[in-house]
């Protein structure tokens, strides 16, 4: 009777062993699922972070062409009001010019008859 308790106790202490091998077992693979999901989850925020930063640094590019394009049509629009003036004051001179040679003209007639 003594053997059959040993035996037995032996058959219970190795099936609470494989029990906790078991459990170890099992520890083991949730720790490499938790892992694996931590690092998905770490590799998904910073697919998110650089998405986020790709969008902010093309809105900034957006603004800073605009800005660009809003500075050389307003220096064209300084440019073609500048060569307006001067086409105008050259037609002023040109006017001047005119009067002056025919008022010249003139006098050189008057000149002429007397």
């Amino acid at each position: 009777m003594r053997l059959n308790e040993l035996n037995q106790r032996k058959a219970q202490e190795e099936l609470q062993l494989k029990e906790e091998e078991k459990r170890l077992e099992n520890l083991k693979e949730q720790k490499i699922i938790q892992a694996r999901v931590l690092e998905e989850k770490r590799i998904k925020d910073e697919e998110d972070r650089i998405k986020e930063w790709e969008r902010k640094f093309d809105e900034e590019q957006k603004i800073k062409e605009e800005e660009l394009i809003k500075k050389f049509n307003d220096q064209l629009i300084k440019e073609k009001e500048q060569s307006e003036k001067i086409i105008e004051f050259k037609k002023e001179e040109i006017i001047e010019d005119k009067k002056e040679e025919i008022l010249e003209n003139e006098l050189k007639k008057e000149d002429e008859r007397y």
